[in-house]
């Protein structure tokens, strides 16, 4: 990502939504617009909260290293730890114990982090630096309710809003571009479609996932060595899966997930059941004896949902989308705001390349190169998420030909990863999104995937991973960071 500090040429941009993937979206603008407006449902408020628009804020979240890097580049001044930001930087490899398909990684130090995150108290630190940017504004409590258009209906010219009622009735709203950052719940499809234009394709794979998490205090002399605890679902082993991470002061936050239909409750005990019935005990010897601090929170998700504006038959200039509105990924992937982060600077680069060229936004073909460059960043986690999701024979949607080739493929690459540090490495770097899935094909992924296929056709009697499943994780500590 190049830093762009060029001098704003265009008059107003509206970004419809004030959730990560709006805010990142606005200060990206900000370096090419006089004006970026944002617009937001919810009624804010002034501290770090949960809130209406985003019914998932209170679970567990996670930022990759890409997405992380890409925040820290627009914002340099936010220190990334979980006292100011509420982040918990973590190695994949040597602070994460990791059950991952029906086998535990063997631990090695690989300088690829996820990080666990605070929702809301990341979406406050990041808003209150766009609220400080002097060509930003926020407006709050106000609801974007139809796309304005030239005659012609070619050009999104802005949108009208419905005000609080102290404020009065509606008002419209000019801009040369309009960006929408609904998320999921997003309506611009409808929008569109009342403009008299084609409806937009939609891929789909249904999961039926419900997840739960919670905040807990360790006992006093509890000090486990990991930052991070993950048990995977897998297909013929568990459709369930449970993630703990640490937080300062000896607290704990907790997922417990299911799919199709398997949910995990919100009642402690069940709760603790539903840990209990993991394929390892670890999880559940961790919480039973920990303190609940706050309740247990739920929420579901129906399906994987991709909205395939690059593909629309016809699509409006002057209007963009970006993050969840485009596609909502299985959230225990984690991809989300990795993805809104990467459409954001996508789109402040094909606001540049008009810029050099001196062209104005209308009739400019911005928005369908920008779709286009989305449903690509879309393309790589799409493939990851559902392909995963399409193991399990329950999930709904379109397998494609080539899927068992990639999926076989894909598991010998997994196997390999529990023990070989450098296979490892690759993928955690894809699944980070600091390479690119080909990366799987690299010789250092390659030559031992064959060495590991020869081997397992001259010993068809090698022992499978899930022979040691009833025993829990042993190993050397690893002092915490």
């Amino acid at each position: 990502m190049n830093k762009i500090h060029n001098q704003p040429i265009h008059t107003r941009a509206i970004i419809i939504g004030g959730s990560i993937a709006g805010l990142l979206t606005a200060r990206v603008l900000s370096d090419h617009f006089e004006e970026v407006l944002v617009i937001e449902r919810d009624k804010l408020a002034d501290k770090p909260v949960p809130r209406r628009g985003v019914p998932q804020s209170g679970q567990t979240h996670s930022i990759h290293q890409k997405g992380a890097e890409i925040i820290q580049e627009l914002f340099p001044d936010l220190i990334w730890d979980f006292e100011h930001a509420g982040v918990i930087p973590c190695d994949l490899g040597s602070e994460m114990r990791w059950l991952f398909f029906g086998e535990w990684m063997k631990p090695n130090r690989s300088d690829v982090f996820v990080h666990w995150c605070d929702r809301p108290q990341l979406e406050w630190q990041i808003r209150q630096r766009v609220q400080a940017m002097p060509n930003v504004q926020l407006l709050d409590d106000c609801q974007v309710v139809e796309l304005l258009t030239d005659a012609s209906k070619e050009q999104v010219t802005g949108v009208t809003v419905r005000l609080p009622k102290e404020m009065g009735g509606k008002r419209p709203y000019m801009a040369n571009l309009v960006v929408d950052a609904c998320g999921r719940g997003s309506r611009v499809s409808q929008w569109v479609k009342q403009l008299d234009y084609p409806e937009v394709p939609v891929s789909e794979v249904k999961i039926n996932l419900g997840y739960a998490s919670g905040i807990f205090q360790l006992l006093e002399n509890s000090n486990p060595d990991w930052k991070a605890l993950l048990i995977s679902a897998k297909p013929g082993l568990s459709q369930k899966l449970g993630l703990i991470y640490r937080m300062p002061n000896n607290q704990i936050k907790v997922l417990l997930a299911g799919w199709f239909g398997d949910h995990p409750p919100t009642d402690l005990e069940a709760y603790l059941q539903f840990a209990r019935s993991l394929p390892q005990p670890d999880i559940y010897e961790t919480l039973r004896t920990a303190k609940p601090l706050a309740p247990i929170k739920a929420y579901k998700l129906q399906s994987n949902k991709w909205n395939h504006f690059e593909s629309a038959a016809k699509w409006p200039e002057g209007l963009c989308v970006v993050g969840d509105a485009v596609c909502s990924f299985n959230p225990s992937f984690g991809q989300g705001m990795t993805v809104a982060a990467l459409h954001a600077v996508a789109l402040g680069e094909q606001v540049q390349k008009l810029n050099h060229q001196g062209k104005g936004l209308a009739a400019s073909g911005l928005s369908r190169r920008f779709q286009k460059e989305a449903a690509k960043i879309v393309n790589n986690p799409w493939m990851i998420t559902t392909g995963e999701d399409l193991r399990f024979q329950e999930a709904e949607g379109p397998r494609p030909f080539s899927l068992p080739i990639i999926q076989n493929y894909l598991a010998q690459v997994f196997e390999i990863a529990h023990t070989n540090p450098a296979v490892a490495k690759q993928f955690f770097e894809v699944m980070t999104f600091m390479k690119e899935p080909p990366a799987f094909f690299q010789p250092v992924v390659l030559v031992p995937v064959l060495k590991h296929l020869a081997k397992k056709a001259f010993s068809p009697s090698s022992s499978r991973p899930e022979d040691g499943l009833n025993e829990p994780f042993h190993h050397n500590p690893v002092p915490m960071k």
